[in-house]
């Protein structure tokens, strides 16, 4: 049984590896790029190929360059940054939910409170439950 499971570590270390790809640093410059029109945009829905164009790449090299520099994807980074903002809403003001999950840049708010569940396990209401509790106790 040992042996199989370090094969398969083996199998895995091989298959991360083999998706290492060269970076120039035009290459990262770009993906840097990538990143902050991801984070000044959040709200808007943009294309890997739309954003490999407006930086001048090609959609292989945004995908995986950008998850080898900043271990998570492009979808990821994006959905983080508006999870992100959605918590400093959620904590700062009393705007409904579906008007946070729009105004983050989610389109439908069923999809944001599934996400938001994912990531940090309690729904939006619960959040901002918790932290009206923290505020308030900080007094």
């Amino acid at each position: 049984m040992l042996r199989g499971v370090f094969l398969h570590e083996v199998i895995v270390y091989t298959q991360t590896l083999s998706m290492l790809i060269q970076l120039s640093d035009d290459d990262c410059r770009k993906l840097e790029d990538v990143k902050t029109i991801l984070e000044k945009n959040s709200k808007t829905h943009i294309t890997n190929q739309e954003l490999a164009q407006r930086v001048g790449t090609n959609e292989f090299k945004l995908k995986h360059g950008f998850k080898q520099l900043y271990s998570m994807t492009p979808f990821q980074f994006l959905t983080n940054a508006r999870l992100e903002k959605a918590k400093a809403l959620l904590e700062h003001t009393d705007y409904p939910i579906k008007k946070i999950a729009v105004d983050v840049g989610f389109r439908q708010s069923a999809n944001f409170v599934k996400r938001f569940k994912k990531s940090t396990g309690c729904s939006p209401l619960k959040w901002r439950s918790n932290c009206k509790k923290k505020s308030y106790n900080q007094r």
